[in-house]
């Protein structure tokens, strides 16, 4: 009996951003030993200005796709596949690029969605949309879910709260799926000094409402001055990472990025940490994976209070424009974190990798 043969759409590596590159590591893992091609996304901000703007042009584009005259490559190998399998991280969320592309909805979602409507509708290709969050806060984006979500066969979203948004959309077959970064586990003893207090930025860092170096100028420190080791681990936000590069240099606080230290690398980092000051999703997955909590702050969606709901975190958890507002308590809290939770952060985590192979397994 012939294997089926699997498409993934979606495999984000080549991207220069630690979550696109250590989800779809794992995910691409979860989809072994099958049969599998990929379709990188090599950019996260991808121009692909010729993909349609709204839903309705989906059809003349379909055709258009049908007959050869687009998207040459996707075709064959649609055409080639039995299951398309479609990785939308990181795609359906706010778009703060929206000045960078003319007001248009992010060119590589519509590509997504068009993609998973033509092997559904026109192909008759079983399609599975993966590993996503759902809160994209445009209306164009909305109507394309409204017509996209219907046609395919499983609706895995890596939050609670996407579920939620998916019901208000008339979505009621989505189901709860951990993000495929928990497949990864640090065999690693965590019996270790935790010595490190991690800093993070967030994706929206570069629209913040104050200024980005004195804000993190007097956190760092406020925090040096009580005796504490600082990492400032940068997420490679476009506006920002050269401001938070030269700071860690004046500050002679480690700079971590994706130039100099690979997600591997940055997991045995959060195995000696205390605690993860974050705006970002799949570093504090990673932190959490290695039993060290996460202190949250806002970001292009809702991804990081889902998780900041999930973990059960106790205090506050912080809109990206309220940070300046609440220094004093973030120190505080920073400051007193005594890591009691790291039995429980690993437990869960462990909970979280069960379920992916159970649905994974199913796939």
């Amino acid at each position: 009996m012939n294997k089926k043969k699997y498409l993934l759409i979606g495999d984000h590596r080549t991207c220069e951003n630690y979550g696109s590159i250590a989800t779809c590591d794992q995910l691409i893992e979860l989809m072994r030993p099958r049969r599998l091609t990929v379709i990188p996304i090599t950019r996260m901000d991808q121009d692909y200005d010729y993909m349609p703007l709204t839903f309705k042009e989906f059809d003349n584009f379909a055709d258009k796709v049908k007959k050869g005259l687009e998207l040459k490559m996707e075709k064959r190998a649609i055409d080639n596949c039995d299951n398309v399998i479609i990785n939308c991280e990181g795609s359906l969320t706010h778009h703060t690029n929206a000045s960078r592309c003319e007001g248009k909805y992010r060119a590589r979602t519509r590509y997504m969605l068009f993609l998973a409507y033509y092997s559904a509708k026109f192909c008759g290709k079983e399609v599975s949309i993966v590993n996503h969050c759902v809160d994209p806060g445009n209306s164009s984006a909305e109507e394309m879910i409204k017509n996209v979500y219907p046609l395919i066969k499983r609706c895995w979203v890596r939050d609670n709260l996407s579920k939620v948004n998916l019901e208000k959309l008339g979505i009621k077959s989505a189901k709860f799926v951990p993000d495929a970064l928990y497949k990864f586990k640090n065999l690693k003893s965590n019996s270790i000094d935790r010595k490190y207090i991690c800093i993070g930025d967030t994706a929206t860092l570069g629209y913040a409402e104050w200024d980005v170096a004195s804000f993190f100028e007097d956190l760092i420190t406020r925090l040096k001055n009580e005796g504490q080791k600082i990492i400032f681990v940068d997420g490679n936000m476009w506006k920002t990472t050269e401001i938070i590069e030269k700071l860690c240099n004046k500050l002679n606080v480690p700079w971590v990025h994706v130039d100099n230290t690979s997600w591997r690398e940055l997991a045995e980092i959060f195995r000696q940490s205390k605690v993860f000051f974050s705006g970002r999703w799949h570093a504090s997955i990673l932190a959490t994976i290695n039993g060290t909590p996460s202190i949250l702050y806002g970001t292009d969606s809702h991804k990081t209070k889902a998780l900041h709901n999930d973990l059960g975190v106790e205090g506050r958890f912080y809109e990206l424009n309220e940070l300046p507002v609440y220094i004093d308590e973030i120190v505080q809290r920073l400051t007193n974190e005594k890591n009691k939770k790291e039995t429980e952060l690993i437990k869960y985590a462990n909970e979280q990798r069960s379920l992916l192979k159970k649905f994974y397994s199913d796939l």
